[in-house]
């Protein structure tokens, strides 16, 4: 999946590549401090299992449980790529 703006110094586009460093860079660009940017790129992170837990909540019974796995794996690659 291709982004419509780019993230990072050398214009990622690719969600798959895009790392936590590359938010770092563009926000670095727009001119925010790098504390700053790092520490929402944190809390985002923070928050992700308490958010999946909310949505585990949320879900009818009946849910597909290959549709949340497949789901849940897709995103915990995103989280693990935002770390790096």
């Amino acid at each position: 999946m291709r982004l419509a703006m780019f993230a990072g110094s050398n214009r990622r586009y690719v969600v798959d590549r895009i790392r936590g460093r590359h938010f770092m860079q563009t926000a670095e660009r727009a001119g925010l401090p790098g504390y700053l940017a790092k520490e929402a790129l944190e809390e985002v992170l923070g928050r992700a299992s308490a958010a999946k837990e909310e949505l585990e909540k949320k879900l009818p019974r009946k849910f597909p449980e290959f549709l949340h796995c497949t789901i849940w794996d897709g995103i915990r690659g995103r989280l693990e790529n935002m770390r790096a």
